[in-house]
């Protein structure tokens, strides 16, 4: 891990979904620790986007999925394989530069990033689901909408519990760190818990 006061910015909003209250609490909370450990911590803004920018990626995915019987999958399942085998490769892989350069110096230019690991608390089971398997993803993407960025631009991001709701489901806080800084981030997960 890095030796010092770490740069690290809170990001508690991101564009697909309003972040619950008592969750920007708790990484309020989080940031409060870090701050009194002596690290530097700012308040930022996420980049801009929605989950169009995402859904290629994810269809393209989908579509590579050694499925034989496709009828007989979930319906989104479905629906993000066979959308996903109209997209040609090249495309998908420019799609996702494209992502990876708008979110990159957002985490590059701190040692870490926090954030909600999802904006939200768990949903009741059976929530979002649909036969539709377009609008069973967008309902359930919202829970995503922290995690998906860095699982396109390959930075390191670990989740590490910051409290409970008083739904009775726990909360998160994600760290995000510059590729090659596992160590920093786990450091900082260890003064988190």
């Amino acid at each position: 891990a890095r030796a010092g006061p770490l740069r690290v910015r809170m990001v508690l909003d991101v564009p697909l979904i309003e972040t619950d209250p008592k969750i920007r609490v708790a990484i309020e909370a989080a940031a409060a620790v870090l701050a009194a450990e002596g690290h530097v911590v700012e308040e930022g803004t996420a980049p801009a986007g929605d989950i169009d920018d995402f859904l290629p990626i994810w269809q393209h995915l989908f579509a590579q999925i050694g499925i034989m019987r496709w009828r007989q999958a979930e319906p989104v399942t479905r629906w993000l394989g066979e959308a996903g085998k109209r997209l040609r490769t090249a495309d998908v892989r420019a799609r996702q530069a494209e992502l990876s350069a708008r979110w990159s110096p957002f985490v590059d230019g701190v040692d870490v990033l926090l954030t909600p690991t999802v904006a939200i608390p768990p949903p009741p089971i059976g929530w979002g689901q649909a036969d539709d398997g377009e609008a069973h993803f967008r309902a359930v993407a919202l829970l995503g909408a922290w995690t998906a960025p860095f699982n396109v631009t390959g930075h390191p991001a670990l989740s590490v519990p910051v409290g409970m709701h008083p739904t009775g489901t726990p909360m998160g806080a994600q760290l995000v760190g510059p590729r090659g800084t596992e160590a920093t981030l786990l450091a900082v997960a260890r003064t988190l818990e």
